[in-house]
């Protein structure tokens, strides 16, 4: 597997196409608006940091974690990829959200295992200092086995 991949340069690259043309940016769902609906289409609107309000077509009634006092839902506050199409209409890249999922998903179960491994570590080390001790005690300093009087 090669590094080109990695979440961090998923990140990198997310930033400099913020700075870059404006074919393709990260949407952050915080500053997106409520999901509407042009005819059968679902839409949010973005404020783009050049202060443009910009139409984001997608599927996001599956993205939709809340409600506003109106009723509509209101998407997570996640990071969304979005591309141009060849319509001139801004639209969610579900793939390339679907991969960055797959990434965290990937990275998170990583930090799991080594969590897991570190845990075995302390343990296997209380077990053998606990041994030690017992040992210790057993030997010189601690408790000597009795011997019955009959």
């Amino acid at each position: 597997m090669n590094n080109a991949g990695t979440m961090a340069d998923m990140i990198e690259a997310a930033m400099k196409k913020k700075k870059g043309p404006k074919d393709s940016f990260t949407m952050d769902g915080q500053l997106a608006g409520p999901v509407q609906r042009d005819e059968d289409r679902e839409f949010v609107m973005y404020e783009s940091p050049n202060g443009e309000q910009i139409q984001v077509y997608g599927n996001w009634n599956e993205f939709a974690v809340d409600r506003n006092a109106e009723g509509l839902d209101l998407i997570a506050q996640e990071n969304y990829p979005i591309v141009r199409n060849e319509d001139g209409e801004y639209i969610l890249d579900e793939a390339a959200y679907e991969r960055m999922g797959e990434e965290m998903r990937m990275k998170q179960e990583m930090m799991d295992r080594e969590m897991m491994r570190e845990d075995e570590e302390q343990m296997m080390q209380q077990d053998m200092m606990q041994k030690e001790m017992m040992q210790q005690q057993m030997m010189g300093g601690g408790m000597m086995p009795m011997k019955r009087r009959y």
